[in-house]
């Protein structure tokens, strides 16, 4: 394991992915200066603005994971985000599943990855805290990190759900009945004949015809609830239709030490409208409370104004999201330090 220090460019050679679902054209060529760890055996982690003593063992890390697609300064508020945490390191992860990966991943490969990466930084810092923020599908590895650790993960002091919403309504809403059924008949006869890690036909991908996929990750984003209202997919802890007992599940399984954040976006392209965001914040609340986990419902919320990625949006927006991190974090049991 090893960093590098130097300055990370990142040039304009292709077209920038909005993900997780659609393809923008708005993209601005930039340089970014940090530092690149090697966490892992090919995988790499970039480190924003970094202080003069990166590796200092006292130092905080809030480590980011982005969603389907995503990989290093794709999603627009993290750099800004490292500038208005100065207490924290901001560190962005890359993993088998960033940027073309996610299809043939699973959130499981996910965790494993990322614990290594907390290990890292635990081993470089080992009196600072170390924090979880998740955007989009990211913010699925980060509940399965704390609920279904890797063996020998180390613990975190705190997640962060950005924008969890959940792939299953996401892709129904987006690609319409017909063909979310259709590529949900698709992957199911797939599996069931052992084809799973078979990349399926680009008709069947709905928003992604870009990326390979197979029909196992397919499913476990597609797949509903079980006649015995459990999800059967692996990627599904996010939909409005999971019941508050099997929400509660999920939480007695997450250590009591873990502090948690949610936090919405008002106008997310990638929710219906007609789904009631308060009522679902809510109900996760009452669920962790019950289960005996602290949920940060001061700053838990839904972000008025913001998108998804918090792509054009007003400083105001992105400033309200940055406030409530950073008290998010201010508010972590000095005790863990």
């Amino acid at each position: 394991m090893a960093s590098v220090l130097g300055t990370l460019k990142f040039a304009a050679i292709f077209l920038h992915l909005l993900v997780p679902f659609v393809v923008s054209l708005n993209f601005t060529a930039l340089s970014q200066q940090g530092v690149l760890h090697n966490y892992a055996y090919h995988l790499v982690a970039f480190e924003h603005n970094p202080p003069t003593c990166t590796n200092s063992s006292d130092r905080d890390t809030l480590l980011f994971m982005g969603g389907l697609g995503e990989g290093f300064t794709t999603v627009p508020y993290v750099s800004g985000l490292a500038e208005a945490l100065e207490d924290w390191s901001v560190v962005e992860v890359l993993t088998t599943s960033s940027y073309y990966g996610w299809g043939m991943g699973s959130l499981k490969r996910d965790v494993e990855e990322l614990s290594q990466a907390v290990a890292y930084i635990k081993q470089i810092r080992p009196h600072g805290r170390v924090v979880l923020l998740g955007h989009s599908t990211g913010s699925q590895d980060a509940i399965e990190y704390i609920s279904k650790p890797a063996a020998g993960a180390p613990d975190l002091d705190g997640a962060i759900f950005q924008a969890p919403v959940s792939d299953r309504e996401a892709m129904r809403y987006l690609m319409g009945d017909e063909s979310y059924y259709e590529a949900l008949d698709f992957v199911t006869k797939w599996v069931a004949e052992g084809l799973g890690e078979e990349i399926i036909p680009i008709k069947y991908r709905g928003p992604f015809a870009a990326y390979p996929i197979t029909a196992r990750r397919w499913y476990s984003l597609l797949v509903p609830l079980g006649p015995n209202g459990i999800p059967r997919g692996d990627d599904d802890y996010w939909s409005s239709d999971i019941s508050e007992d099997v929400v509660k599940s999920v939480y007695e399984r997450v250590t009591a030490e873990t502090k948690l954040l949610y936090l919405f976006s008002e106008d997310d392209e990638y929710m219906s409208s007609s789904l009631d965001k308060e009522a679902l914040l809510q109900k996760w609340y009452r669920a962790a409370a019950a289960a005996g986990v602290t949920v940060d419902t001061e700053n838990s919320g839904t972000v008025a104004g913001a998108n998804h990625r918090y792509e054009d949006v007003p400083e105001s927006v992105t400033q309200d999201l940055y406030g409530r991190v950073k008290r998010f974090l201010e508010g972590l049991d000095s005790d863990s330090k």
